[in-house]
């Protein structure tokens, strides 16, 4: 279910997203993977986690802030996001660009020819 946030914000210990009516905390060793481009929004950063309530992968995903935002590059909060959960997790996926690019050119083709 989307939730509408508020703002994102990353510490050393964990990711917090601070909803309307609760704040969302997410340590590090809990995030299985941090992909920057996603078929659902190629601007979006979409973090997979481990919700330790339900014992699922979710997924949650926001918009990086507009300045810092560079074209299929990560922004210095993901960066440092993404090296946290790489180095507190030790089953934390790396996500593949190219794969996710190669994937919505396929699907694309269609409507190109």
């Amino acid at each position: 279910m989307p939730i509408r946030i508020k703002s994102v914000e990353v510490n050393e210990h964990e990711l917090t997203i601070k909803s309307s009516n609760r704040h969302l905390k997410i340590p590090h060793s809990r995030i299985a993977s941090v992909s920057v481009f996603d078929l659902t929004n190629p601007w979006m950063i979409t973090v997979k986690y481990l919700d330790p309530n339900k014992n699922e992968f979710r997924k949650i995903s926001y918009m990086p802030n507009p300045a810092y935002q560079r074209i299929l590059a990560l922004d210095e909060m993901t960066t440092f996001l993404k090296q946290k959960a790489k180095s507190e997790n030790p089953n934390y996926e790396e996500s593949s660009m190219v794969k996710n690019l190669a994937i919505s050119f396929l699907a694309a083709l269609p409507f190109l020819i």
